[in-house]
């Protein structure tokens, strides 16, 4: 697994975690605004796609009178628009979403991936400015937002089994019939182990940079960005889940 960016704290930083800020350093303000814009310029092209792909999916769905189907695709265009949605129907029925969510996805990460790097690039040589000012509340609030991007956005490849192992460990998704439930949880442990709430735990294991097999029989499969995953279990069932907590 490659991480093109680390963040690795040091002791200093640590130390002075509990610094609390009235309000954000105005160069950082200023450079995050900068990233905002950026971003959503690379991405609003790549959003209209997807909704004009949407659309058509849904317009088939209606024609086929598959409810479900236009169920989840509404659920989706919500996600995209960021709107609240109250689905709860499995996208795994879905087969032509989900690819065309995992396009979508690719999509988004080769356009952002750019953006976030001149961000994270311009953010290091922020702190070493307010570390060189001895601004010291400054610093430490560069490098919470530096901590949280590379958290929350990781700049990563999956080549092999390997490398989504490392990625699941102590993980927490979402487990049911759709992403979007959240009645029900699954935690990967770094033993080996997962389990689903309070459930007897079993073990788990990675074939592939997408796909995990489950001890107890069945098969995840995630999706290209790694933040949601389709499965289906032994005897026919099926779920989905989405990604909660590194």
């Amino acid at each position: 697994m490659t991480y093109y960016f680390a963040a690795a704290p040091s002791i200093f930083f640590l130390l002075c975690a509990s610094i609390v800020h009235a309000a954000p350093p105005r160069d950082l303000v200023a450079a995050r605004e900068r990233y905002d814009k950026s971003r959503a310029a690379a991405t609003q092209p790549i959003n209209s796609r997807y909704s004009e792909e949407l659309n058509q999916l849904k317009t088939q769905a209606l024609a086929n009178k598959n409810l479900d189907a236009v169920i989840a695709i509404d659920a989706e265009i919500a996600a995209v628009a960021n709107k609240p949605s109250s689905s709860n129907v499995s996208n795994v029925a879905v087969p032509r979403l989900s690819a065309a969510r995992d396009r979508y996805n690719a999509a988004i990460a080769s356009a952002t991936k750019p953006v976030l790097e001149r961000y994270l690039q311009e953010l290091e040589q922020l702190k070493n400015k307010a570390l060189a000012q001895k601004d010291l509340p400054a610093a430490v609030a560069i490098d919470a937002e530096i901590s949280d991007l590379v958290k929350t956005t990781p700049i990563r490849e999956f080549k092999t089994a390997k490398d989504l192992a490392s990625f699941l460990e102590d993980t927490v998704w979402t487990w049911g019939l759709s992403a979007a439930s959240a009645e029900s949880k699954i935690r990967f442990r770094k033993n080996g182990t997962f389990s689903v709430n309070s459930d007897p735990p079993s073990t788990w294991e990675a074939e592939s940079s997408t796909s995990v097999r489950l001890g107890f029989g069945g098969r995840l499969r995630f999706s290209s960005d790694h933040k949601r995953f389709e499965g289906t279990l032994n005897g026919g069932g099926r779920r989905a889940g989405r990604l909660l907590s590194p």
